[in-house]
């Protein structure tokens, strides 16, 4: 199963939805749900026969990353846009959330079912892992943040005609190492990213205003 062929669930993590769901355009809607998304670290001790697990015992070891997802967003299949393939579509989306609403919003799987339907159903769904990250620069506390009604039509007003602005490298990338600096665990490295990819579009500019001028 391809995601890009298939109706999309993200599970989101940091996120309190005040409205039990909201129309976000193009097919789009995030609502309230709930999953307990984990990651416990195992060990094998010995090496893997060709296309076989590793024979055991395992081991569990300390720590693992434990998530509890509270929001899904559903992205139709019947929805793309043109700059990005859909899964790359739903970080677009999550990105700006995290711009305009708060930082501490993540998308750590993505479904091919809903979440609430799939203890139900026969068939396998297909979780594709997205956001799973430890490090974080701003550590977001044990409350997830709200997202009320004048946010989520900021989001609704603007993710699908902004991402024409993909289509520009230097935006692009200059987008891309802004959200992806919150992932840095040192603040000194994030701003060295975070300033290298804002030189590409600005760097005219500065380097303009940064030589001595000549007056008659």
């Amino acid at each position: 199963m391809h995601p890009n062929h298939v109706d999309l669930y993200a599970g989101l993590y940091g996120l309190a939805l005040v409205p039990e769901s909201f129309d976000l355009g193009h097919g789009a809607v995030i609502s309230r749900t709930y999953a307990h998304f984990m990651a416990p670290f195992m060990m094998a001790f010995a090496p893997a026969p060709p296309r076989k697990p590793h024979p055991g015992p395992w081991k569990a070891a300390k720590g693992g990353i434990y998530i509890d997802i509270t929001v899904e967003l559903f992205f139709p299949a019947i929805t793309s846009i043109q700059q990005l393939d859909r899964m790359n579509t739903v970080w677009w989306i999550v990105a700006l959330m995290r711009l305009h609403a708060n930082n501490a919003i993540s998308v750590p799987i993505i479904s091919s079912e809903r979440f609430a339907s799939i203890p139900a159903i026969e068939q396998e769904p297909h979780l594709w892992p997205m956001e799973i990250h430890t490090p974080r620069l701003f550590p977001e506390g044990s409350d997830a943040r709200s997202m009320d009604i004048p946010e989520l039509e900021w989001l609704r007003d603007n993710w699908y005609e902004a991402a024409t602005l993909l289509s520009k490298e230097d935006f692009s990338l200059a987008f891309q190492a802004v959200d992806s600096s919150i992932w840095n665990h040192s603040p000194a490295l994030g701003l060295v990213a975070v300033w290298g990819a804002l030189e590409s579009p600005f760097g005219v500019l500065l380097r303009a205003y940064s030589r001595p001028h000549m007056w008659n």
